[in-house]
């Protein structure tokens, strides 16, 4: 009989969870602790490696997944994503659901654990001494769950959270209730209530209760005792209670009180009204809760204690009238809509305007508390809870509808872009600007254009324009972007991508990027490598790579391998390495993935991680991972462009900045390296009205600022008032090499990053060919690459030649059925 955690436990004299952590975390014990559970185990005969034991059995390929009430519309999607996901990777999933019952947890747990290689809880009820133990018998990843030790997956919704408190407060609301369904979650109250005490909005709490529609239509009655103009629930399925007991009660949502839920579940769009509501993404979270599995499973440390943040940023919030003004006053809503739902996305549907229905979010309590206290019969509902921005505001003016707006956590390109809008609408009267923190996702992103929902300037990544351009998806912008006197001037390199066979350019380019070799100038002097002349061959990569790792311990390097950035950064080594992975036969594109320079660019990934063991234990990875982690010190190199500084001081707050270092990327017979960066357009569903207004905008918030030595110097002046921000971080010149000498002169006071790291990088660049990414579809591309990456990182016997092969005739079928 197996010897358990538990006996190894009583042996030396300490808890479960110590025993946890000492194998799979041991930085968190002291080492004389650590030698006496070690000791014990000897002795005992226990393996403490969960990976190893599924190995020696052989693995099921089969994932487990509980849930805690798998009624709750919340979860069918998840699980549809979970299925998706485990299949991509080899997988198949096993469902069971815990009711939210410590009882029938364990249960579930017994029945499932073994029957699958490893398993993921949601909102576990179980005891951190519980779920230490069963982390000791099998791989295991918590979500909604902070263990200490134990991987985990968390939803932050603080940024949802935040702008919904500033959109109530913004439409006149001050008194506020939360119905707290959660007795367990506290993360998700916490985040209202400092929300809510921030901006000096008044905020009561019922509960806990159960997380259940039962306890909305319970809690709608106690709403009025309040006195609140809004109710912020703890899940649609909450949310939708007490819609329904305020139709019982006679109780008009929006007009008398306003309703958010939280999860976007489909429930929310079909509910009358239509619910607003802070959405939570089911494929990202089944992406990073599967894909931290995998690793778990496949490493042999369990990675315990790596935590991973799911984010919330947006939140749904419909029929509603615009801000106020500077000026106090407000426009009149116009637009108005209801949310439609398919597979692929959420998008924005206009209709025409209904001047009764007001904003779900504006407050009308007078009524409110009244209609509850009769008791009111059953009143029909008037009002829809998610609408478009307003095509024109109540005085005339054009609402232009931008990409690009910075998220809340870039405190300093927010207010540069507030400046922007500011000085844009003074320039241009009659035209208003309303900013967007939309950012592209190639699962959503066809389906949104395709049907109009989309802002009338859009952002893409350079992989995007020239299928947009042969689908005439969005419009040519040649003639009024030539009306500036300074067009002939653009570098040709950076446009190339961005014009038709006819020359009619399409788009205006922001931070164009070619990509380099980042490194850790601090783990390159602890290795005894001199970080001032930086590998410029990926044979010297190799070697570097594990020389840090054998004298540091942290990942000598690091290459991503999911979200589509696996078949990213392998067309980065197959273009270094000589090859293409995309040509044109007969006026159409193909894949071509099975040549000689895209196989050794994996042989040698395969290599680094089999034979060196350079690449560390974290294998399934998006460029966040990586950049945070190397922000952190772990990581010795990667695949990136200066910009990446810019998101390790700034979002993943990286200390010791004089660490970083870039160099132009290594080669291995292909002198060549991937450019690209991002690209605003105008898409075909604007009106020749917006077009025009959209044009004006791109030449003067990227355009202009780019080529202007006077607004260059004041962003960077401005920018440079923030101790966090990098002002001076190279870019490919978006303009000829005279232009772009007189900006770096302009800005040279404000620059505070040392430019002398990024000397290599500078120097070196121009000896290389830029190549853009695959010209058609390269993010379909890019997905069925990743699969090939994250099999030749975490299985020892991939078979790299059988791999391509397979993964070219799956791409080849979807671009010849994408140009038929």
């Amino acid at each position: 009989m197996a010897v358990t955690i538990r006996e190894v436990a009583s042996a030396a004299g300490v808890s479960v969870s110590t025993v946890s952590r000492a194998f799979t975390a041991p930085d968190q014990v002291q080492p004389t602790t650590r030698q006496r559970i070690l000791d014990a185990a000897a002795k005992l005969g226990y393996s403490p490696n969960p990976a190893a034991r599924s190995l020696r059995g052989g693995g099921t390929g089969t994932l487990g997944l509980i849930v805690p009430d798998i009624a709750n519309p919340f979860f069918p999607p998840i699980i549809k994503a979970m299925q998706a996901r485990a299949r991509h990777l080899g997988y198949t999933v096993l469902v069971a659901d815990s009711d939210e019952r410590e009882a029938d947890e364990l249960a579930a747990i017994a029945a499932v654990s073994k029957r699958v290689d490893g398993l993921i809880l949601w909102a576990s009820t179980l005891t951190e001494g519980r779920l230490h133990e069963l982390a000791g018998q099998m791989p295991l990843v918590v979500v909604n769950r902070h263990v200490p030790g134990i991987p985990e997956v968390r939803i932050s919704l603080s940024a949802g959270i935040a702008q919904a408190a500033e959109q109530l407060k913004a439409y006149g609301h001050r008194r506020c209730v939360f119905i707290n369904a959660s007795r367990a979650e506290l993360s998700r109250g916490k985040s209202i209530q400092e929300s809510f005490k921030a901006l000096d909005l008044s905020l009561s709490e019922l509960g806990p209760y159960e997380p259940r529609f039962e306890t909305g239509v319970h809690a709608a009655t106690l709403v009025a005792a309040h006195d609140a103009t809004a109710v912020i629930a703890h899940n649609d399925l909450v949310a939708l209670g007490v819609l329904h007991q305020m139709a019982n009660l006679g109780v008009s949502v929006p007009r008398d009180v306003s309703v958010i839920g939280i999860d976007d579940t489909l429930l929310a769009s079909v509910s009358t009204p239509s619910l607003t509501t802070i959405r939570i993404d089911p494929e990202e979270i089944a992406t990073r809760a599967g894909d931290l599995l995998i690793e778990t499973i496949a490493s042999s440390t369990g990675r315990a204690g790596q935590g991973l943040e799911v984010t919330s940023p947006f939140v749904e919030i419909g029929s509603r009238l615009d801000p106020p003004r500077l000026d106090g006053t407000r426009a009149r809503p116009l637009i108005h809509g209801a949310r439609h739902h398919n597979e692929q996305s959420t998008a924005l549907h206009r209709t025409e305007p209904t001047p009764a229905l007001l904003g779900a979010v504006m407050p009308r309590n007078s009524r409110c508390a009244a209609i509850l206290g009769c008791m009111a019969l059953t009143a029909t509902l008037a009002g829809c809870s998610s609408l478009t921005p307003s095509s024109a505001g109540g005085d005339g003016d054009l609402v232009l509808r931008v990409q690009g707006m910075p998220p809340a956590t870039d405190k300093p390109g927010v207010a540069l872009f507030k400046k922007q809008v500011a000085d844009f609408e003074k320039a241009n009267p009659g035209i208003r600007v309303k900013g967007s923190t939309t950012v592209f996702d190639p699962l959503t992103f066809s389906a949104k254009l395709s049907g109009g929902n989309v802002e009338d300037v859009i952002k893409v990544p350079l992989t995007e324009p020239q299928r947009l351009i042969q689908q005439k998806q969005v419009q040519p912008i040649t003639g009024q972007l030539k009306e500036w006197k300074h067009f002939t001037e653009f570098n040709p390199q950076v446009l190339q991508p961005l014009t038709d066979s006819d020359g009619d350019v399409y788009g205006v380019p922001q931070n164009p990027y070619a990509q380099g070799l980042v490194y850790n100038r601090e783990l390159f002097e602890k290795a005894g490598l001199d970080p001032d002349r930086p590998p410029s061959t990926w044979a010297e990569v190799r070697t570097a790579a594990k020389r840090i790792s054998d004298s540091t311990g942290k990942a000598g390097f690091v290459h991503e391998s999911k979200d589509n950035q696996g078949g990213w950064q392998l067309t980065m080594l197959s273009y270094a390495f000589g090859g293409e992975l995309e040509k044109e036969q007969g006026g159409k594109y193909a894949a071509t993935l099975t040549g000689e320079p895209t196989k050794n660019g994996l042989r040698l990934l395969k290599d680094m991680r089999w034979k060196d063991d350079s690449l560390g234990k974290t294998l399934l990875n998006n460029q966040n991972d990586v950049i945070k982690q190397f922000a952190a010190g772990q990581v010795g190199m990667f695949m990136g462009s200066p910009g990446t500084y810019r998101l390790a001081k700034m979002q993943f707050g990286m200390e010791n900045t004089d660490a970083f270092g870039v160099a132009p990327m290594p080669q291995s017979g292909g002198d060549a390296t991937l450019t690209g960066g991002d690209i605003y357009m105008v898409p075909k569903s604007a009106d020749k009205k917006h077009a025009a207004a959209a044009v004006e905008w791109l030449t003067f918030a990227y355009a202009k600022p780019q080529y202007s030595t006077d607004i260059a110097a004041e962003q960077a002046k401005a920018l440079s008032a923030d101790p966090k921000s990098a002002v001076g971080v190279p870019t490919l010149p978006v303009f000829d090499k005279k232009r772009q000498t007189e900006i770096d002169a302009a800005i040279k006071p404000y620059v505070n990053v040392k430019l002398q790291n990024f000397k290599p990088y500078i120097d070196g660049l121009s000896t290389l060919k830029l190549k853009p990414e695959p010209p058609y579809q390269a993010q379909k591309l890019y997905t069925v690459l990743d699969p090939v990456v994250q099999a030749v990182l975490t299985k020892r016997d991939a078979d790299i030649d059988s791999l391509l092969a397979s993964a070219e005739k799956d791409v080849n079928a979807k671009l010849a059925a994408d140009q038929k």
